[in-house]
């Protein structure tokens, strides 16, 4: 949903951590956007508590682009959850490119999304 916070000039978008079973949480993404570019959020995608999606538009410019936001998991967690996070990024990176024609800029946490984004990049 195109659900937001305003705080203080800017628009928050987020998507909460979750509980674990051991009374943690886990993962919890958000965007900051400046409020002066409230009418050009368009889509809102918030997939899980790890990965959403923002796109914004410009119609006057015809200039689409959308923001994601990924808090992958760390190097504690199974190959294979790492594994599934990245490729449920990919796809959905691709299916905008493909779909919506529209610059993709990917936004995280610094080491893990250097190693997940650097394997997309590879794959494509």
């Amino acid at each position: 949903s195109n659900t937001y916070t305003k705080v203080n000039g800017h628009i928050i978008i987020n998507s909460a951590a979750e509980k674990t079973e051991k009374g943690g949480v886990s993962g919890g993404v958000a965007a900051i956007i400046n409020e002066e570019l409230e009418d050009q959020i368009c889509n809102i995608l918030r997939y899980d508590h790890r990965h959403i999606q923002a796109g914004l538009t410009d119609e006057g410019n015809m200039k689409n682009f959308t923001i994601s936001v990924t808090y992958a998991p760390h190097s504690g967690y199974k190959h294979d959850i790492k594994n599934t996070h990245w490729k449920n990024v990919k796809e959905r990176i691709i299916e905008v490119k493909n779909t919506r024609k529209e610059a993709e800029v990917i936004v995280g946490d610094p080491e893990p999304v250097t190693e997940g984004a650097a394997q997309i990049i590879q794959k494509k």
